[in-house]
């Protein structure tokens, strides 16, 4: 049996992006709060009113946007994390962020 013959190594695959949705992770969050109060109860867990008050009360408590994700969208992550039962990897495309940033 003859073996393929190897490939250059010059010859590189060209990058295709990952993440590409429409809708960033703070997009999806807005429309959640703007959209029909049963889509937020489903994804996040709560109802838009309790889910603001929880934002309010971490904001009171110091806690405070990162440097590239706003705590909307931190707890939105942990939220959705907790009640769907979604691996990183699934949520970091919901969100449209590296799995390392979700990680955190």
């Amino acid at each position: 049996m003859l073996a393929p013959p190897p490939i250059p190594s010059r010859i590189r695959k060209v990058p295709v992006p990952y993440h590409t949705s429409i809708l960033s992770g703070q997009q999806w969050v807005l429309e959640l709060l703007d959209g029909h109060p049963g889509c937020i109860r489903c994804e996040l867990g709560m109802h838009c009113h309790v889910f603001i008050q929880l934002i309010c009360e971490l904001w009171e408590l110091g806690h405070c946007n990162s440097r590239f994700v706003s705590l909307e969208d931190q707890v939105a992550i942990f939220l959705y994390m907790s009640v769907m039962g979604l691996t990183t990897r699934h949520v970091a495309e919901r969100f449209q962020w590296a799995t390392d940033t979700i990680s955190k």
